[in-house]
């Protein structure tokens, strides 16, 4: 990776026996960059000398790069004159632009910012054109170059983003790219296309116009996970008198998924084109549904402990100790946000992550959760990649995923074995099969553990006693109130715990400090007040599913409101706190409609997760309605619109109490109607 402090200094010198190095305009994690002249033609330009820590292959992609970019020709493009070597320091000639970057630059006007946006999208959509994706979109590679009494920009560093965007991130924390910035398809390492560049560009609008990046902090893999996992908070949330189409625009540009953002720069700039940037007239009040996305929601706090200890056990995995970890703690304790934290931790450092649960429901589903992390691997591996890791065992792994049949198959016949030889060598295929994928390290994320089938635990086990020399670590979580002594999980811990092939942490309720800085961090703000935390914290005792589902209660009752860009409540004596999480829940649902609340309960029913094909055959209703009713829960933050077209609860204790809620006789008529519709639709 490039680090500047091993760029030589070279004011002065005359590099390449033709440019004369000048003062230095800046420098970032590529190099340094400084003025100089170019002899041979008599023109300024600017010189960026690049870190001398480049390896040859870094090199090698950087004047390949260089080339490509240098057939860029666009006013909105810092042309690219020359690049090189001179005596191992690797070099690049730039078009000298006479401004500022744009971080630089003063506050900007709408018209300014939809201006420079159009300009970028321009240039954009020239070097997308020509295969070229800039990769490190900023607001330092965005130069404001004064013409005719006004800024024209002039996106800059195509080539170097090619380099410096090889490697994202280490397990160190140290980072190449710019995160603030990064898409969440790039800081995985994925394929990535120019959508990846249009929500960098969402990213430095949102700053532009709320005055902070989108998702912010001193942890750069905090950060990177936010990216990933958190909800935008809208930009009007800082600043009401963003224009409502501009806000759009930028939230879509941010859409987590590529697919939801635009196609393409030309697709964006037509829109931006029709963005009318008139404010709305400010409401007397700011209705509920508004205040519930303007919470900074998905935020890690007061788990760092918990973190390290994770790290650090990962990094022992990596090291070729293989490896179980269960979180375990009451339910909404904060169990699979730290996995999750987790999740992108591993694959930040190039380790496969393959991630299966448990449900209420499926309970007797043998191996459920096995089954669905090979079936996610499966829809992300294509056929060759996928014949050469399960090589001989395939037909074995066809038990648990039939379609590794139709896609690989026919497999030949298989000698009879016993139920027991047979369930051995299912475990023994599945063993092997993770050996090979954890080549680079690899998590296996089992939740809800406490729904496991006696089939899981088992498998569990057996895998536990084969991978100790290999890089990998189960990673479980499960709720500690749903296990008594006759659980089959607890009998599991014990045995696991005597083998010593288990390591468990237990997530306890947040302290009184901990929930201050967790409202705080809710709000978006440095704090909140002693006293209203104090309040909240009393009825609460911490937990932190509880604690967002009072603000949301507090929220849809009046009393947690905002007044311009700040949230107010009333005072806290006179807040009216839920007693349990099933009382802030139910408060919320009071709130919706009969046909949103008749829906929700069907949905509860199918589980907790459900597709909409599912539920328009169990509900008879039309899809305008159901589509109404998703609508209104996915505002009230109930539900999420999950993978294709399944959504899922927000968190699984509002589906329990939306099932508790249900009468026994009603309830066995949903399940008859239920399965009735799931025959139909499967």
């Amino acid at each position: 990776m490039f680090v500047n402090s091993r760029v030589p200094m070279l004011e002065g010198r005359l590099l390449a026996d033709r440019y004369q190095v000048g003062a230095e305009l800046g420098r970032g994690a590529a190099g340094v960059v400084h003025r100089a002249h170019d002899r041979v033609l008599d023109r300024r330009v600017a010189l960026k000398i690049l870190n001398q820590r480049c390896d040859a292959l870094d090199r090698d992609r950087l004047l390949h790069e260089a080339r490509a970019a240098a057939l860029l020709s666009h006013p909105n493009i810092v042309a690219l004159y020359d690049a090189g070597e001179d005596g191992g320091t690797p070099y690049l000639v730039m078009e000298m632009v006479d401004g500022p970057s744009l971080r630089l630059v003063g506050p900007l006007d709408w018209a300014a910012i939809v201006r420079l946006a159009t300009e970028v999208l321009d240039a954009l959509d020239h070097a997308h054109g020509r295969g070229l994706i800039h990769r490190d979109l900023k607001p330092e590679n965005i130069l404001m170059e004064p013409v005719d009494g006004r800024h024209r920009a002039r996106l800059a560093d195509f080539s170097v983003a090619r380099v410096s965007a090889r490697r994202t991130a280490t397990l160190d924390g140290g980072i190449v790219g710019t995160p603030w910035y990064l898409a969440p398809e790039q800081a995985l390492g994925e394929a990535i296309d120019g959508r990846a560049d249009l929500y960098s560009l969402g990213a430095v609008l949102y700053e532009l116009v709320s005055g902070r990046p989108p998702f912010n902090g001193s942890d750069i893999l905090v950060v990177i996970a936010e990216h990933l996992h958190a909800p935008v908070v809208p930009p009007r949330t800082w600043r009401t008198d963003v224009p409502p189409m501009l806000e759009e625009f930028i939230l879509r540009l941010l859409a987590k998924q590529p697919e939801n953002r635009f196609p393409d720069a030309a697709a964006a700039r037509e829109a931006l084109a029709a963005v009318r940037l008139n404010a709305e007239p400010a409401e007397a009040s700011t209705p509920s549904p508004i205040l519930l996305s303007q919470l900074a929601r998905g935020r890690l706090v007061g788990r760092r402990a918990e973190l390290d200890r994770l790290k650090g056990l990962w990094t022992e995995t990596l090291g070729g100790r293989g490896q179980m970890v269960v979180l375990s703690g009451e339910p909404g304790v904060g169990k699979s946000r730290l996995a999750q934290e987790m999740l992108v931790q591993a694959r930040l450092s190039g380790a496969r992550v393959l991630r299966g649960g448990s449900y209420e429901f499926e309970a007797t589903t043998p191996y459920l959760p096995f089954i669905e992390a090979l079936r996610s691997w499966m829809n992300e591996t294509d056929d060759e990649a996928l014949a050469e890791a399960t090589l001989d065992i395939a037909p074995d792994l066809a038990r648990l995923a039939p379609e590794l049949g139709t896609r690989l198959g026919p497999f030949p016949e298989r000698a009879a074995l016993t139920p027991v030889e047979e369930r051995l060598r299912l475990y023994d295929a599945v063993a092997r099969l993770f050996k090979r994928l954890a080549s680079r390290g690899l998590v296996v994320f089992l939740d809800d553990l406490h729904w496991a089938d006696q089939g899981t635990l088992s498998l569990i086990h057996s895998l536990l006693r084969q991978i100790n020399d290999t890089p990998m670590l189960l990673l479980g979580a499960y709720r500690e109130i749903e296990l008594d002594r006759s659980h089959p999980l607890a009998a599991a811990l014990v045995e696991w715990n005597r083998e010593r092939l288990v390591t468990r942490l237990v997530l306890g309720r947040l302290s009184v400090m901990e929930t201050r800085s967790f409202l705080a961090t809710l709000f978006g703000q440095e704090t909140v007040g002693e006293a209203f935390a104090n309040a909240i914290h009393k009825e609460t005792e911490g937990n932190p599913f509880f604690l967002e589902e009072v603000v949301k209660a507090l929220i849809e009752q009046g009393q947690i409101y905002r007044k311009g860009n700040q949230w107010m409540s009333e005072t806290a004596e006179n807040l009216a706190i839920p007693q349990s999480v099933k009382e802030a829940i139910g408060r919320r649902l009071d709130r919706l409609g009969v046909t949103c609340l008749e829906v929700l309960h069907l949905a509860a029913a199918l589980g907790k997760v459900f597709t909409f094909s599912e539920l328009a055959a169990a509900t008879g209703r039309s899809e305008d309605e159901l589509l109404d009713a998703l609508d209104e829960a996915a505002r009230a933050q109930l539900l999420r619109a999950d993978q294709g077209e399944s959504f899922a609860f927000t968190h699984d204790k509002i589906r329990e109490v939306l099932y508790a809620e249900t009468n026994p006789v009603r309830r066995r008529r949903l399940h008859e109607k239920i399965l009735n519709a799931l025959e139909s639709v499967h």
